[in-house]
């Protein structure tokens, strides 16, 4: 099992419930469309910690607002399926989208092997 997890900051001057909302109802369902050897996408929606030392509506460089984790069965497939986002023709769609909602220069992008758990 492999994860590509990706880290996504909101366009400047959307509120969080804006983003929220066109990340679930627009641009996950387009995203999706395209991973076709996922065997799972979730969206985890980030809070600050301490209510009142930063708030969610706040512009607080750095600070991201959701982290994606997709799920493949192996790098192979993960591999392939990244390709096809690759292709000219798919990555004008998903960014003409992204372009919508996110700060694309703050995106991050990373590869997750190992997961350690406690007991």
């Amino acid at each position: 099992m492999i994860k590509f997890v990706c880290m996504l900051k909101r366009k400047k001057g959307l509120s969080f419930d804006e983003f929220k909302h066109y990340y679930e109802n627009n641009h996950a369902p387009l995203a999706f469309s395209y991973l076709t050897k996922a065997l799972h996408y979730q969206r985890r929606y980030l809070q600050p910690a301490m209510p009142g030392y930063l708030e969610a509506e706040s512009e607080v460089p750095g600070m991201y607002d959701c982290f994606t984790e997709v799920w493949f069965e192996n790098r192979a497939d993960m591999e392939s399926n990244l390709a096809v986002l690759a292709d000219p023709v798919a990555a004008a769609v998903v960014i003409a989208d992204e372009e919508k909602f996110l700060d694309r220069a703050a995106l991050r992008f990373f590869i997750v092997e190992d997961e350690c758990k406690s007991t």
